[in-house]
Order: C-alpha cells, then sequence, then structure tokens
C-alpha cells in the first residue's frame, strides 16, 4: 500500500517501470502531477484502488487502465484528461466506483461496458455526446449515476427500470428530450432525482408518489453494504471481500483520501453531500424543461421529501392542495410556470420550509397568511402574479378590483364582497353626477324651459 495523498509533489507519473509487483491500493491524489500517464505502473498488476483525483495529469486516458483486471475503485477526477473513454475500460469487470469527473472526456459513453459489479459511476462534467449505452442496464448493482452537466443526448431509456437499486439519478444539464418515462416510478429506491436543464416535455408522471424519497424504510439490505466513503476504512475492502481482520494502525492510515460527493441544488445553491451526508437530502428537480399539464395531486404526498424544484416549465392548473402533506420540505420552487388559482391556506402549515417561490404565474387571491415560516417570506416570492394581493405585496385585496379567489381554496364569499364594494364606490358617485347634470342642462338652457312652460301650461289647460 503506498499513500502519497495531500503534499505538493509534481512531475510526471509512472515515467519508468515500478518495480511494485505486489502494490494494492495507490493513492496520489492532491497533489500537482502534470503531464500524460506512462505505462510505468504495469508491473501492478494485483492493483484494486488507484486514486488519482485533483492533479493536473492531461493527454488522453490510456487503454492499458483495462489490464488491471483486478481493479475495484478508479479516481480520476478534476484533471485534464480530454478524448473518449478509452474501449479498454469495458475490461474492467470488477470496478465498484469509477468516477472520471470534472475533466473534459469527449465522444460517446464506449457501448462494450459490462459494469456488473459497479456501484458508484459518476461523469459529472465532461463533453459526452450521444444516448446512454444500453449496456449499462448491466449495472444492476448501480447506486448512483451522475452523469450531469454533459451533452448527451436522446430520451431517458425505459430500460432504466432494470437498476433497482439506484438511489442518486443525476442527468441535468444534458440535451435529453422526451417524456418523463413511468418506468422511473419503478426505482423505489431513489432520494434524489434530477432531470434539470433539458428539454423533457410532457406530463408530470402521478406515479412518482410510488417512491418514497427520503424515508429510510425504504432502503432495503443492499445500502448496508454500500460505501459512500468507499476508502474511509480499507478494512470494510477486505471484510466486503470476506477478510476479517486487518490492523488498525492501516485502518487510521487511509482515513478519507476520497469521498463520494453527490451534488444537488437546493434552495437556489449547489449543495454537495458526501459520505453519511447523502442520506440527508431527497429531492426532486424538474426544472428548466418544457413540462405541460397539471401538477399531479400525488406529489403532495412524499411525506418525506426535502426540496421540489419544478420551476422554469409551462405547468399550468393549480397548486395542489396535498402540498400541506409535504411536512419534511425545505424547499419549493414553482415560479415560472403557468399555474392559476389561489395558494392553498394549508401551506403555512410546513414548519420547516425555508424557501418558498410562486413568482411569474398567474395566481390570484390572497397571499398565505404571515404565520410561522411564511412570515419571513418577501414580496420576491410572490412576484410576477398580477391577481394576487395582501402582505408582503403592497396590492392590498379590499381594494384590489381584479382579485380572483379559487372557490375550492379561499373563502367563497371573498369575491363577491370585493365586487360589491368595488360597485358601490365607483356606481353611486357616478350616478349622482349624472342626476345632477341633467338638472343643470335643464335649468341653464331656455329652449328646454320654454318647452316644459308649454308642456305645463297644456296640462293646466285641459284640467
Amino acid at each position: 500500500m503506498l499513500k502519497l495523498s495531500q503534499n505538493k509533489l509534481q512531475g510526471q507519473l509512472f515515467p519508468k517501470k515500478w518495480n511494485l509487483t505486489s502494490l494494492l491500493f495507490l493513492y496520489l491524489d492532491n497533489n500537482f502531477f502534470s503531464g500524460q500517464l506512462l505505462p510505468g505502473l504495469l508491473t501492478s498488476s494485483y492493483l484494486k484502488v488507484l486514486n488519482l483525483s485533483d492533479n493536473s495529469i492531461s493527454g488522453k486516458l490510456p487503454d492499458w487502465i483495462g489490464d488491471f483486471s483486478s481493479l475495484s475503485f478508479l479516481v480520476a477526477s478534476r484533471n485534464l484528461f480530454k478524448g473518449p473513454i478509452p474501449v479498454g475500460f469495458c475490461r474492467l469487470v470488477e470496478l465498484t466506483v469509477l468516477d472520471l469527473s470534472w475533466n473534459s472526456l469527449s465522444d460517446k459513453i464506449p457501448p462494450c461496458f459490462n459494469l456488473s459489479s459497479l456501484r458508484y459511476l459518476s461523469l459529472h462534467k465532461n463533453e459526452l455526446s450521444g444516448p446512454l449505452p444500453r449496456a449499462l442496464y448491466r449495472s444492476s448493482s448501480l447506486v448512483t449515476l451522475d452523469i450531469g452537466d454533459n451533452k448527451l443526448s436522446g430520451e431517458i431509456p425505459k430500460w432504466i427500470n432494470l437498476l433497482p437499486n439506484l438511489r442518486f439519478l443525476l442527468l441535468k444539464g444534458n440535451n435529453f428530450v422526451g417524456s418523463i418515462p413511468f418506468q422511473l416510478c419503478q426505482l423505489h429506491n431513489i432520494s434524489i432525482l434530477d432531470l434539470s436543464f433539458n428539454s423533457i416535455s410532457g406530463l408530470i408522471p402521478s406515479c412518482l408518489n410510488d417512491i418514497p424519497f427520503g424515508h429510510r424504510k425504504a432502503h432495503n439490505q443492499t445500502f448496508e453494504n454500500v460505501i459512500f466513503d468507499w476508502s474511509a476504512s480499507i478494512s470494510f475492502y477486505y471484510r466486503y471481500r470476506g477478510i476479517h481482520r486487518l490492523d488498525q494502525h492501516v485502518d487510521d492510515l487511509f482515513n478519507s483520501p476520497h469521498v463520494v460527493e453527490i451534488e444537488f441544488i437546493s434552495k437556489s445553491r449547489p449543495n454537495s453531500y458526501k459520505g453519511s451526508n447523502v442520506d440527508l437530502m431527497a429531492g426532486i428537480d424538474f426544472s428548466r424543461n418544457r413540462l405541460t399539464g397539471p401538477i399531479p395531486s400525488e406529489i403532495g404526498f412524499l411525506s418525506d421529501i426535502h426540496a421540489l424544484n419544478l420551476s422554469h416549465n409551462q405547468l399550468n392548473g393549480s397548486i395542489p392542495r396535498t402540498f400541506s402533506n409535504m411536512k419534511q420540505i425545505e424547499s419549493l420552487d414553482l415560479s415560472n410556470n403557468k399555474l392559476s388559482g389561489g395558494i392553498p391556506p394549508d401551506l403555512v402549515q410546513l414548519n420547516f420550509l425555508s424557501m418558498f417561490l410562486v413568482a411569474n404565474n398567474n395566481l390570484s387571491g390572497h397571499a398565505p397568511d404571515r404565520k410561522a415560516q411564511f412570515a419571513t417570506f418577501d414580496a420576491s416570492s410572490y412576484e410576477g402574479n398580477p391577481f394576487l394581493c395582501g402582505l408582503p405585496l403592497q396590492e392590498n385585496c379590499r381594494r384590489s378590483t381584479s382579485a380572483v379567489s379559487d372557490p375550492n381554496l379561499g373563502d367563497p364569499g371573498e369575491t363577491d364582497d370585493l365586487f360589491k364594494d368595488s360597485f358601490l364606490e365607483t356606481f353611486v358617485p357616478s350616478y349622482v353626477v349624472a342626476f345632477l347634470g341633467v338638472v343643470a342642462f335643464i335649468y341653464f338652457n331656455f329652449t328646454c324651459r320654454m318647452i316644459f312652460l308649454f308642456i305645463e301650461a297644456k296640462l293646466s289647460s285641459s284640467r
């Protein structure tokens, strides 16, 4: 085992043959290594763990890495690698963790992937293109699939339900089209589902409430053996392989050289979740797509979800009253849609809500009472709804002639009261002015006066 992590080492890696024939674990992360990878490490044919992350290594990923047939953990994130993922990676059938994120890798994901042992795959922040390869469906042990911020295209594949252990599906920032497949609803262990910044259209599936986002009981025994800090304890690696004993000082030596990381935007800012912290977040982000139709009321029964972002779509209809059941929600963004009707007053019961946005819709009626968390939201949460009134907005509901109340959500008599007030305030003064105007016209007009006098004289003579 060799750990040189978190130093200031520099220069080129593996410039000549290493005589480390028994090497199992090699950590070179967080240094200043540069240049291309040369095959001097090939003598270490039993290599299990290779961590090259956070350096300045450039060039293409070498095909000869596929000769490490026993490699389980390969982490090369945050470097300067470019070009395609080599076909040689298809020979790494023992891989459990593959992290190539934050590079400049391009071209398609190799269709020959046969990574049946893979549990963590991160290709985040590259320039990969093409559709998701169907070969990924063989990775039935996959827990994390993070391919966000690439140039991938096509539809979200229907075979996605063949990944039953998936907990984190991050597809944001690509060119995916088509609708959200109902097969996503069959991923009963999902905690984070991020499809934002794509071109996905159609309706939001009502079956999403079949996924108990964040519900701990939903996580089966599979996750008790999943390591989110893969190298926090080398002894775990041996336990995982059936060897139960390793010296404690070795366990301490390899403490946290690489932590699997999940990035998810919540409360309008990106947050990173590492290690056991990933269990603290459960969320859906469908923002900045082309979704249409109403928001399914079934979404409101996701009682353990922490973040829901449906903003910047073309959703219509009303905000479901069932949203008051999302007792754990902290961030709710429904802004920039075509939602109408009133805001359900029961939402004031959401005691953990720290961000609430419904701006730029067609909502009407009274803003929620300024109670509990809703007392902390300012006008920016509601702006861009011309028929919405009440604090913190400046529009007074009593004087508004445009406010329309939703009879299913608010007081049925509120609209009538507003109409009566407006009618009385405008009709009575207008009537008085018109009457006085007629009287004045008749009184001061000589011809009219003579006509009335003539009529009065005729009436008198007829008697």
